[in-house]
């Protein structure tokens, strides 16, 4: 069966094409259905999903200073790479839609000998995934954390790639860092 649906109409079908098994199908404009009920699909659906993607890739590296033991500094000089429902402002990423996002990190960072670093993201200055950490190895080494979890966000949220020295005050060297989340559903509570 082919539907095709026009702006303010409503229709009902059974699973043999038939009208009036409660399923409501609306058009609320020619680009929004709302389907109260299930949807069940064999083949393809294709649709516009809402992300953020952003990378910082400096020629060299980018110093965060870190002043204060433990205290979380944001990772700055991100580009935009690929954004759709979000803006980047002052190296964060600025939700416009509400929704329960799958996000993930990762960084490159060479930091002060045998110190403790660990990142995370943070919403609104509060931190909302695990921490990454690793310890720095000897001078100059650079390596790698990662890390992801599932958040929710409101049109509004700031959301900012974080590190922070655990055990000392040694600044870190980011090699490359980014955060890409990408919404994966509405909010339920």
């Amino acid at each position: 069966m082919t539907l095709a649906l026009t702006a303010g109409c409503v229709k009902r079908f059974n699973s043999s094409g038939f009208e009036d098994d409660g399923t409501v199908i609306e058009s609320l404009s020619p680009r929004d259905v709302i389907i109260n009920g299930g949807l069940k699909v064999t083949g393809n659906i294709t649709g516009n999903v809402i992300y953020g993607d952003v990378n910082v890739h400096p020629d060299g590296n980018i110093t965060i200073d870190i002043e204060i033991q433990g205290v979380h500094k944001n990772i700055t000089g991100f580009d935009e790479m690929q954004l759709n429902g979000f803006t980047l402002e002052d190296d964060a990423l600025v939700t416009q839609i509400d929704g329960k996002y799958l996000v993930d990190f990762w960084l490159s960072t060479a930091g002060g000998v045998n110190r403790i670093y660990e990142s995370c993201i943070a919403v609104n200055g509060e931190h909302v995934t695990p921490h990454a950490h690793r310890k720095q190895g000897a001078a100059g080494d650079i390596g790698s954390m990662s890390g992801g979890s599932i958040i929710n966000l409101t049109k509004g949220d700031i959301v900012n790639l974080q590190i922070r020295n655990t055990d000392g005050t040694q600044d870190v060297d980011v090699f490359f860092a980014g955060m890409r989340l990408t919404r994966i559903g509405d909010i339920f509570t």
